[in-house]
Order: structure tokens, then sequence, then C-alpha cells
């Protein structure tokens, strides 16, 4: 039987390898073509199999839009949270405060753990870049509105001291009636 004690340590050390994947990975694309490569790698990270794996084929997506007509606040909090959990090995729940929650507009500050243990690994791998504004502008921000795009989003992040700012809105074209 597994104890908590080893899921703990088993959840570090995956959250170890992610730092440093991610590390890597930024050195290799920054060195390779600059920001613009770490954008586009970011950018397309999560490929359209997946997306369809996950259950986002043509019959859910006309679902989700159909939600997304006739009740968008419930259609943005469930894709909100599905992201969040998704997220919660990096960033616990706990980390995340609700500034704004209107009809068609979430907007969550973030305490983000990760950001800071990869400033903190920054110095161990050499990296003479600020690693905030690699990963969060040019890694993470452009992924998110990637996968918020497929469910019919929109996003806007602001970087702030200890995360982001992330805001998540219905866009006026997804509720019109005439689509």
């Amino acid at each position: 039987m597994t104890k908590e004690k080893d899921l703990k340590r088993l959840l570090n050390i995956s959250v170890e390898d992610k730092l440093k994947n991610t590390i890597m990975m930024l050195i290799y694309l920054r060195k390779k073509d600059g920001a613009a490569a770490i954008r586009d790698y970011y950018g397309n990270a999560i490929p359209e199999y997946l997306l369809e794996y996950e259950g986002l084929g043509a019959g859910k997506r006309m679902m989700a839009k159909t939600w997304l007509k006739t009740s968008p606040h419930s259609y943005l909090k469930k894709i909100m949270e599905g992201i969040k959990e998704d997220q919660e090995f990096i960033v616990p729940l706990e980390k995340y405060e609700i500034l704004k929650d209107s009809k068609k507009e979430i907007s969550t500050k973030i305490d983000c753990d990760f950001i800071r243990a990869l400033e903190k690994s920054r110095i161990k791998f050499k990296c003479d870049f600020d690693m905030r504004e690699c990963y969060c502008k040019e890694a993470c921000t452009p992924m998110m509105k990637r996968i918020l795009e497929n469910f019919f989003l929109q996003a806007e992040v602001t970087l702030t001291e200890t995360g982001c700012i992330r805001t998540v809105s219905v866009p006026d074209s997804s509720t019109s009636e005439t689509e």
C-alpha cells in the first residue's frame, strides 16, 4: 500500500522533473530561435488529437457552443475549475484567489509557486535570461490562450510579483444568436 509520505515524495520528484525539463526546453528554444521559438512551441504544445481525445470532438464542440450560448457563466466556471484541477500539482488550489466573477468574465489572482521554483533553479542551470519574462510571457500565457481558444474562451494575463492575474472571458460572438 502506498503511504501518504511516499506520494508526497513522488509529487516532489515529479515537480522537480518538470522544472528541469521546462528550464532545459527554454534554454534550447531560446538559443535556437529566441522568444519566437518559445511562443511557437508552447502555443502549439497541445496537439489537436489530444484535445479530441480529452473529449472535445465535433459533437461535443457543438454541445459546448450550445451550453456557452445558453449559460455562459456556468460554462465558464466549469472550464476554469477543470483547468485549476489539472494544474493542481504545480499550483495548489489554495493559491487561487477570485477577484471578479461576473456573467461573462472570471478574474483570478494566482500565487504561482512554480515560477518561484523556476527562478531558484535558474541559478543552478546558469540561465542568462529572466525566467519570469521567458516562461510566463512566452510559454505559459500562449499555451493557456491556446487551450482556452479551443473552449471558445479568451484570456488576458497580467503578471504580478508573485504570479499573475488571469482574466478569462466569453467573447461576445460566442453568445450571439446569429452564430
